[in-house]
């Protein structure tokens, strides 16, 4: 039998191009569907990193209520009468404030009602000084958890403190917490679906403003607050959404490390946050930069954000924001809590 010609340089390229493309298909039909699944999840992750829906609102059609029902006055602009509104009603639906806090401030004004100078008193250094500006959430137990205080003493100085407390379920008894890692000024707390807390950025100088980049823990089980992890942008007045189970945006806000020498120090950067991982990331921003503002429920799976100021300083009318920001949300997984009865408060 006649032995095979040797292949030439040209045919022999041939052939291993075309190995190599059989080799690349094949593998391409056994993990493509892998690679799909990643990227629907990635998606999933961060589809919020381009629909942010902004849209001029109809301010005649929009009312607000407070948290016992009552109709809020109007008044100049959206940036004033949604500070204290707890649902708004707009186009004939309801929008419920998506982090109603009026559970944990019932119990907090019950306690502060029966003390002798209608707010708590604490000794530091042998002096009684009182403490302010307490952000509050309640626990899945009953209690309320508060931290971010300042202390000011008879000769008006303010101290950040980084105590924590817990207000019983009755609201007559206030116990000593763990201490946080750092002092931070009214810092953005919310209850998670697993009951644990997310303490987020927050003011950590009394006399020069400089926020925090590092989010804290608190797991009422253990009593203990631990440090997740530090993001992007430290922040202060800004808003934290939980998407998912240990997924959370974070959204807006102040930042002094923006621009240290102006005014101009507003966000519109939204991060996510993977409490679970323990990593936070950019995904994208909103329309306009947005501090002190208040975010609604909008069945069935939107969120709106509404009111603040695209400023620091509100210099003229067109710092005021009018604009509603409207963000879908990914859906929970099966079986997973819905989260609705969740309480917090934020920068507000």
């Amino acid at each position: 039998m006649a032995e095979d010609s040797p292949l030439s340089t040209s045919q022999a390229v041939k052939r291993v191009a075309l190995v190599l493309v059989l080799a690349i298909t094949g593998m391409g039909i056994c993990i493509a569907p892998s690679i799909l699944k990643t990227i629907e999840i990635h998606r999933q992750t961060v589809r919020f990193n381009v629909p942010v829906i902004s849209k001029k609102l109809d301010y005649k059609k929009c009312k607000f209520f407070d948290e016992h029902g009552a109709s809020i006055n109007p008044d100049k602009s959206v940036r004033w009468d949604c500070r204290n509104a707890y649902k708004i009603k707009y186009g004939g639906q309801d929008f419920p404030l998506y982090n109603d806090q009026t559970a944990a401030d019932q119990l907090y004004d019950k306690y502060c009602n029966a003390q002798s100078y209608r707010q708590p008193q604490i000794i530091i250094e042998g002096k009684s000084q009182a403490l302010d500006l307490m952000r509050r959430v309640l626990l899945s137990d009953g209690r309320v958890f508060l931290c971010g205080a300042t202390a000011t003493d008879m000769n008006g100085n303010v101290k950040h403190l980084p105590d924590t407390w817990l207000l019983d379920a009755s609201g007559t008894k206030l116990s000593p917490g763990p201490k946080m890692q750092r002092v931070r000024e009214s810092p953005t707390v919310i209850r998670l679906a697993d009951g644990r807390v997310l303490i987020s950025g927050g003011d950590v100088n009394s006399q020069y403003h400089h926020e925090t980049p590092t989010l804290e823990i608190f797991d009422p089980g253990t009593n203990q607050i631990n440090t997740l992890c530090n993001v992007r942008l430290p922040r202060i007045f800004h808003e934290v959404v939980e998407i998912r189970d240990g997924q959370i945006l974070i959204l807006g806000g102040m930042s002094n490390a923006l621009n240290k020498h102006t005014s101009d120090n507003v966000t519109p950067l939204v991060e996510f946050v993977d409490v679970n991982q323990r990593n936070a990331k950019v995904v994208g921003q909103l329309d306009k930069p947005r501090t002190n503002f208040r975010i609604f429920k909008m069945p069935p799976d939107k969120i709106l954000l509404l009111g603040g100021s695209v400023a620091e300083y509100v210099r003229d009318k067109d710092d005021r924001e009018d604009l509603v920001d409207i963000l879908t949300l990914p859906k929970r997984h099966s079986g997973a809590k819905d989260g609705g009865d969740r309480q917090g408060v934020g920068g507000v």
